[in-house]
């Protein structure tokens, strides 16, 4: 990356800030890397209202060092909710131009999967409603492609933050208790199908599956005092070469985490 950009440039400077912080060295308050964050954020959030800068590989390196430095900026415990809303805003606030390149759509794929698996980890809705996503995401190639599959899972976390509440509620309403189950019966449906075009593909090419659900049997201290289990079904896969290239694989996470949690509880 060549080409100049204040945006870029405020970025790196609050990342390497919140860095020195952390690392104890004297001269950067907390204050202080709030400021330098903030001020970036504005340089970030400027870009994204101009297309013809807001697509540069340049305002696409200062969106993800911007939103790493929400990690260690935020406590722990609030961390991954900074980093999900910072991501929201920034492309709330982006214009969406009429053709994306590979690079933005790929990047916006990875941010939508980190909202997702928070949005199911919280019970809440997406900070950046799921039309405006697929604006960002763009369509999947194939019905088969990790695009497909993030168009399903998209509009999960509502539904299931909407269940939650009226599960958590005294409300008594069998027709609006039969709509969840049937909004979740049909998300889980489409999963099912994804993940059976995804291995009829696979075997066409005359390979194995490279992995499979089963039954978890494994204990965790973490599902005491809870009536379900965090990971009820377990991934198996092919080869340890698969089940380590896979592990690294942003677009497998929502497999690997929060899609067992409660689709593939029957």
């Amino acid at each position: 990356m060549e080409g100049p950009s204040e945006a870029l440039d405020h970025s790196l400077v609050a990342f390497v800030a919140i860095q020195i912080r952390l690392s104890g060295e004297v001269g950067v308050s907390y204050d202080e890397a709030i400021e330098l964050y903030n001020h970036a954020l504005s340089k970030v959030i400027h870009v994204l209202d101009c297309p013809c800068i807001g697509n540069s590989d340049e305002s696409l390196a200062a969106i993800v060092i911007l939103s790493t430095c929400e990690l260690f900026l935020f406590h722990a415990s609030t961390s991954w909710n900074a980093h999900a809303q910072g991501v929201s805003e920034i492309l709330r606030h982006r214009a969406v131009p009429e053709s994306g390149t590979s690079s933005w759509n790929d990047l916006c794929r990875r941010l939508c999967v980190i909202c997702v698996i928070q949005a199911l980890s919280q019970k809440k809705p997406l900070n950046l409603e799921p039309n405006l996503w697929r604006k960002h995401i763009g369509p999947g190639v194939t019905p088969d492609s990790f695009g497909a599959l993030l168009d399903i899972t998209i509009d999960i976390p509502s539904v299931m933050a909407e269940a939650y509440a009226f599960a958590s509620s005294d409300e008594v309403d069998g027709e609006k208790l039969s709509r969840y189950v049937d909004l979740l019966s049909d998300k889980f449906n489409l999963l099912e199908n994804w993940r059976g075009l995804v291995h009829c593909n696979i075997a066409a090419r005359n390979q194995a599956p490279l992995f499979w659900s089963v039954p978890s049997r494994a204990s965790n201290p973490a599902d005491d005092g809870y009536p379900d289990k965090l990971f009820p079904f377990a991934l198996v896969f092919s080869d340890n070469s698969v089940a380590s290239r896979k592990s690294r694989e942003p677009q497998y996470l929502p497999i690997h985490l929060h899609i067992p949690r409660w689709i593939y509880t029957k």
